[in-house]
């Protein structure tokens, strides 16, 4: 198990892999295209980072609660667990 999880890839490198990838055939293309790609890769990341909720253990949740046919026990628990002020 644990050779298995070492040379298993992870979400983040994978994602790395496939934007260094997408960037080259832009770059293939052209400089600019590839220029103005990484710029808006950049903007968007920004943003969704100043976005980001504390919460993001629900975007896991909610599918594997729809699976088992119970999708309201998330927004019910989320409000439930909310920390009032």
């Amino acid at each position: 198990m644990v050779i298995a999880y070492q040379y298993a890839a992870s979400a983040g490198r994978v994602y790395f892999y496939c934007v260094f990838v997408g960037l080259m055939h832009l770059m293939t293309l052209s400089t600019d295209a590839a220029v103005i790609a990484l710029v808006l890769l950049a903007i968007s990341y920004a943003v969704s980072a100043y976005f980001r909720s504390d919460d993001t253990y629900n975007m896991v949740v909610i599918p594997a609660c729809r699976y088992l046919n119970i999708p309201f026990v998330v927004p019910m628990e989320a409000g439930l667990d909310a920390q009032h002020t």
